[in-house]
């Protein structure tokens, strides 16, 4: 039901809504950048939103990627992705919305979300993020800010807080070795455990957690 067939369309994202529906995002070119729209389909298979999907975010003429969904439960969910609006770098940004269309701009977040840390001069890449049990959403990511590709953390409240700063917090101390790919999950205790691929001073790659 996104795909009118004249635009690029990918990534598709899913999650179930408490009514046996089901919230569906993708990446989309349409606007002559990639861009993140959302369609409900019903139990039928029918859709419940305008047609070809309804754009999350206004105005967005930069290009977004690795965006994730979760749900939240009471039919709210949370968007992540890497933004490029700030031209020379893309950083993690975030967007809690409601499953009712009426309602997906009515959120605490301004309407284009938010970052997860402090614009800067430096890049994150291979973005990755999920739901802690107190709802918050943590996000673990690639960064060059040390100069080589280091994985940084950021913990975002329901209320769009940054709760680990500004700049988020550095997961992983080494020295002339890129760490690259991270993935994370909840250590049932509020905290999260993540691993990634890390360059060695060879030709090998390794995974470390």
């Amino acid at each position: 039901e996104g795909d009118d067939g004249l635009f690029t369309q990918g990534s598709p994202v899913i999650f179930a809504t408490a009514d046996q529906s089901c919230v569906i995002v993708w990446g989309d070119q349409r606007s002559g950048s990639r861009s993140i729209f959302s369609q409900k389909l019903n139990p039928e298979g029918e859709s419940q939103w305008e047609e070809n999907g309804v754009q999350l975010f206004e105005g967005m003429d930069y290009s977004t990627s690795y965006h994730q969904i979760h749900s939240i439960g009471h039919g709210e969910f949370v968007i992540t992705w890497l933004d490029g609006r700030h031209q020379r770098n893309t950083i993690p940004y975030i967007q809690y919305c409601t499953s009712d269309v009426e309602r997906i701009m009515n959120t605490e977040f301004s309407t284009n979300g938010i970052p997860v840390i402090e614009p800067n001069e430096n890049s994150a890449r291979e973005a990755f993020s999920f739901v802690s049990e107190d709802n918050s959403t943590i996000l673990v990511w690639e960064d060059s800010r040390r100069g080589q590709q280091s994985i940084y953390a950021q913990r975002i409240s329901q209320q769009g807080e940054r709760l680990w700063g500004e700049a988020g917090i550095l997961c992983v101390e080494s020295e002339n070795r890129g760490e690259k790919l991270p993935y994370a999950c909840t250590d049932g205790n509020g905290g999260f455990i993540v691993a990634w691929r890390e360059d060695t001073n060879n030709t090998f790659t390794n995974i470390h957690s």
